[in-house]
């Protein structure tokens, strides 16, 4: 898949280009977030830049031959691996899609510069498009009427505008193929921590974590629940992992004996309290959460037990 945006950007026109910034707002009482997208006019000189952009920084990850994983999932080699994720659990990553498509958007103008929180780049031909995502740091404008000027063949001027820099790598790609199954489409990821601040992944998953307190109260499993969750909320792959396992239902199915017989078996590095419940430590969040997440299990063939790094339901 890594090859078809190789090939697609080779032959993409930048007259097809479209560049989108992006606003996030979050409500301080409610932690609702939510996002604005502008659209702006290019020229093509932009257009083929970006696109040259794109071409060149995966052509670069190509030519280290990446290993492709799941996204969450801890790489057991030290090799280059790129990430990939369903489209469908990038958080807000549907609306944002929506809204590029949108013609009658707000138009972005320079005053609102320091709001932007990320770009999208859009690059069409047909009914294909190629969707390239950039997490934006606000860097030092250069701004008209604060003494600054530009240099032309030697000789300096007054600058009388805004020159807004915009970066030379992208960090995720999502590529729409007519005919593709849309609910089996890959983003793939090239800059974990800036993708998942754009989209705001670990807040997301907070707030989802949060919102089912009581139940995880309730099955009393871990001697220290909210320790648990602070834990996890310093690594989004773990709080990821741990709202998944409560959307699938995986955490209502557990018990304390269930969990118990697990650890025996696998012979896992756990300890458990006198009332059966697993006693944490920042070396075990990982193994608690594969156990909630059934992530030990046995070859029917062989009868060999492993630890699943990544699954797929029959």
């Amino acid at each position: 898949m890594m090859n078809e945006i190789v090939t697609y950007l080779k032959g993409a026109e930048p007259r097809n280009v479209k560049l989108y910034f992006v606003e996030r707002n979050k409500n301080q009482i409610t932690k609702e977030i939510s996002y604005n997208t502008l659209k702006t006019t290019i020229t093509t000189d932009i257009g083929s830049e970006l696109i040259d952009a794109g071409y060149q920084q995966v052509v670069s990850i190509l030519n280290k031959d990446p290993e492709c994983i799941e996204y969450g999932v801890i790489p057991y080699s030290d090799r280059v691996h790129v990430e990939k994720i369903n489209k469908n659990e990038v958080p807000y990553l549907s609306q944002l899609l929506t809204e590029v498509s949108n013609s009658a958007l707000e138009v972005f103008e320079d005053n609102r510069t320091n709001k932007i929180f990320g770009y999208i780049v859009k690059i069409e031909n047909g009914n294909n498009a190629l969707f390239l995502f950039r997490k934006y740091t606000p860097k030092k404008l250069l701004e008209k009427g604060k003494l600054s000027m530009i240099v032309n063949e030697g000789s300096f001027q007054r600058l009388n505008y805004k020159i807004m820099a915009i970066d030379e790598v992208y960090d995720a790609a999502l590529l729409l193929k007519e005919g593709n199954d849309l609910s089996q489409l890959q983003v793939f990821i090239f800059n974990r921590s800036k993708f998942e601040s754009m989209f705001s992944f670990v807040a997301f998953y907070e707030k989802e974590v949060d919102g089912r307190k009581k139940e995880i109260n309730d099955k009393n499993l871990l001697n220290d629940i909210d320790v648990f969750i602070d834990f996890c909320k310093n690594d989004s792959r773990m709080i990821k992992k741990f709202a998944r396992i409560l959307k699938n239902g995986e955490f209502s199915k557990m018990s304390k004996n269930n969990i118990k017989d697990v650890a025996d078996e696998y012979k896992l590095d756990l300890e458990f309290d006198d009332s059966g419940k697993i006693v944490l430590n920042k070396d075990n969040i990982w193994t608690i959460l594969r156990i909630l997440d059934d992530d030990y299990v046995r070859s029917e063939i062989t009868d060999t037990k492993y630890e699943a790094r990544s699954k797929v339901k029959k």
